[in-house]
């Protein structure tokens, strides 16, 4: 009696579509932890020194990409599809988001406690953990936002919306205005004198990082 051949089962098709057959995300979740325990790493060790601007930039690229493609849009519900494919290096749904969020409070954290996070003019880790912040913030508010907020309370969300872009859009033309003017002085001297600073640098910092939480938020 021969005994039947039967094929081995074909891989999942997103086996085949990724590299190494990891599963969707894995390469990126990867380069941005890297990334991540690099910067956060640096500005542990030496927070009176500038995180090199090419690495800084790329850090930024990496959470606004990683965040925007992790998240769905509160309106799609997961398919079955998707239910098949796990998600990045394996890692429970969420895992690398929290990771990469972890990072940047245990820097903060760490440094408060030892007392090395200084004033923003003396402190470049100070600006760094700024920026970075406004940004997970934003994509904290969001994650924490029921997904039928706006079906239950269009009025009042249309309004947290407004009040957020009104904010931001008001951000912008501080930042932009107060750089400009750093670059080439055009603001009068008296409304200098009233510009509530912020170290020596003034309020550009917290205007950016109010940018970051808005895009965060999206």
């Amino acid at each position: 009696m021969t005994q039947r051949y039967e094929k081995p089962p074909k891989p999942p098709e997103w086996k085949k579509r990724n590299a190494f057959g990891l599963p969707p995300g894995s390469v990126r979740a990867l380069l941005a932890l890297a990334i991540a325990a690099t910067v956060s790493g640096s500005l542990a060790l030496h927070p009176d020194r500038e995180v090199p601007a090419y690495l800084r930039d790329l850090m930024f690229i990496i959470l606004g990409h990683y965040f925007a493609s992790r998240s769905r849009p509160r309106s799609e519900a997961p398919t079955e599809a998707d239910a098949a494919v796990p998600p990045p290096l394996y890692l429970p749904k969420g895992t690398v988001r929290l990771l990469l969020v972890g990072a940047f409070v245990g820097v903060a954290v760490f440094l408060y406690g030892e007392n090395r996070l200084g004033p923003i003019d003396t402190s470049p880790a100070a600006v760094t953990l700024l920026l970075i912040g406004g940004f997970l913030l934003g994509a904290l508010f969001k994650a924490l936002m029921p997904a039928d907020a706006f079906s239950r309370n269009p009025d009042a969300m249309r309004l947290v919306e407004d009040l957020k872009a009104f904010i931001a859009l008001g951000a912008a033309v501080v930042l932009v205005a107060l750089t400009w003017d750093q670059a080439s002085p055009f603001l009068p001297d008296d409304l200098r004198v009233v510009i509530p600073r912020l170290g020596s640098n003034g309020p550009e910092h917290l205007a950016a990082a109010w940018i970051g939480f808005y895009f965060g938020s999206r």
